[in-house]
């Protein structure tokens, strides 16, 4: 699961950078919104894949995990309430525009601090708000209040997401990810950010509340070589990984959602334009489930 989650991190690296709000961003910037924010859109896609198994979360179309299996694995706080906002997304007929909407909102958050570009930020967050808003009130769900209930749950999102965080920087991960992994490396960067008294010497040793050490590394360099069109791995479980000249035209997992919210990105401001725009984002073919095998 947790080569899987780091596969998947790679891709929502790709995903944000088909944004062009978010590509033309200082790269400081984009790993900032990046840190911030890699475990609430994990959590997202897999809530997003789940809402047709409402007693389990969908890591994969054919990767589940129950309650009686987070138990075992110590993870049953986490996986119930992701069961527990899956439940609520149902409820609410989350379609995959919102959910478009929603990955970007929770992506670009404008009050970070050391955040360079905070007004451009805003700018886009609040256009994909807005687009939200309309959307939802000329659609024909019939839900009541969608968008504020829709934007209510982005902070038990935050929570699912940094109780994850919190169990995974406890454990010691080096029997199951490379030291140079991403999902390591931002895990490292973590307890650098939370940890007490870190930081203050050239090669600190990291401290997590169990007791764990983790040499720290740059956090920094290998989020950046996620970032780089040139850099974009293959791993040795995931052999079609695309080269970088490829990245805007393959096909991952959330392909529906990639066109989506590039389409968003590509035309956010011109009120003419909106009602076009979003009529073209919803005929995006949800096919998640039946591609999605890693």
């Amino acid at each position: 699961m947790l080569n899987l989650a780091d596969q998947r991190l790679y891709r929502t690296v790709r995903w944000s950078r088909a944004l062009p709000d978010f590509a033309q961003l200082d790269t400081d910037d984009q790993i900032l919104l990046l840190q911030n924010c890699w475990a609430d859109l994990l959590c997202l896609d897999c809530c997003w894949r789940s809402l047709p198994t409402p007693t389990e979360i969908r890591l994969t179309s054919s990767k589940c995990i129950n309650l009686e299996a987070a138990r075992e694995l110590g993870a049953e706080e986490i996986v119930e309430r992701m069961l527990q906002l899956t439940q609520y997304l149902t409820q609410l007929q989350l379609d995959v525009v919102e959910y478009a909407c929603l990955k970007v909102i929770v992506l670009m958050q404008p009050d970070l601090k050391n955040l360079k570009a905070s007004a451009h930020v805003r700018t886009f967050q609040e256009t994909v708000r807005r687009l939200l808003a309309d959307y939802i009130s000329t659609s024909s769900s019939g839900v009541r209040d969608k968008f504020s209930r829709l934007l209510s749950r982005i902070p038990e999102l935050q929570v699912t997401s940094q109780t994850a965080r919190l169990m995974l920087v406890d454990l010691d991960l080096s029997a199951y990810l490379s030291s140079n992994s991403l999902l390591m490396e931002l895990l490292r960067s973590d307890i650098q950010r939370y940890s007490p008294g870190v930081g203050s010497s050239e090669e600190p040793i990291i401290t997590s509340s169990s007791g764990n050490t983790v040499p720290s590394s740059n956090t920094k360099d290998i989020t950046t070589d996620a970032l780089s069109d040139s850099s974009v791995r293959k791993t040795s479980d995931a052999s079609n990984e695309p080269k970088a000249e490829e990245l805007n035209n393959f096909p991952n997992p959330a392909m529906e959602t990639d066109e989506a919210t590039r389409n968003l990105a590509q035309n956010p401001t011109p009120q003419s334009d909106e009602s076009q725009l979003l009529n073209n984002v919803a005929e995006v073919v949800d096919t998640e489930a039946q591609n999605d095998d890693t």
